[in-house]
């Protein structure tokens, strides 16, 4: 019959020793060897370690370098655009020094997208949320958006922050867009700048560059 030798160390306090056995384990040398499983005793199997699938890694390989690939050959050709983020503004969507990659020949976006804009400020590129589009009343009932009355679910808003906020209703002119941050208590937007036009839009974000992968919270 096949035996397995159990080792427990005296001083290990999680074994349990037997009837028999000093609970000091002082009543043999350093360390007492068992034979047979005794159910007294806790068995500690090897645990295997958990590696991912080679297919898996090698498909991740290559949906990064296809999007760096993409992102390359778009700036390249002059139809895309690298935008670093500049400040707190867009948390928790984008960070302070995230890169994202722009689309520049889309200048018509919807309700959602990330555009980037020159900012009225300094006239330097920034990006923000359109939440409304021409012909739109867009308005904030004690931190919560309402587009034409009905309201927004925004899970990277947090509401908490800009608890009793109120603007508008305003209406969004017709061929231009509102636009605001995600951190709504971090951003200057149209709420003091108003709606922005269309031909003032200079690109649709597409993908985060730095670090890699997808934008979340992205349209």
């Amino acid at each position: 019959m096949h035996k397995t030798v159990l080792e427990r160390r005296v001083d290990d306090p999680l074994a349990v020793p037997p009837k028999d056995q000093d609970p000091t384990g002082q009543s043999g040398a350093g360390k007492v060897s068992y034979t047979d499983v005794d159910p007294y005793y806790r068995i500690e199997a090897a645990r295997p370690t958990s590696k991912p699938a080679p297919v898996i890694r090698l498909a991740v390989w290559a949906i990064t370098l296809a999007l760096t690939a993409i992102a390359v050959l778009g700036l390249r050709a002059g139809v895309a655009e690298a935008v670093r983020i500049d400040g707190a503004s867009m948390e928790p969507t984008l960070h302070n020094g995230q890169v994202v990659v722009i689309n520049k020949l889309d200048r018509t976006p919807e309700r959602g997208d990330l555009i980037t804009l020159r900012s009225p400020l300094d006239g330097e590129p920034i990006l923000k949320r359109v939440v409304g589009l021409g012909g739109d009343i867009v308005e904030i009932r004690d931190a919560i958006l309402f587009v034409n009355g009905v309201q927004v679910k925004e899970p990277y808003v947090d509401h908490k922050s800009v608890e009793g906020l109120y603007y508008g209703p305003v209406t969004v002119t017709a061929g231009s867009v509102l636009v605001m941050g995600d951190a709504r208590a971090n951003s200057i937007d149209s709420r003091s700048h108003g709606d922005v036009p269309l031909q003032e839009v200079t690109g649709t974000a597409v993908t985060r560059l730095w670090p890699l992968g997808p934008i979340p919270y992205s349209a």
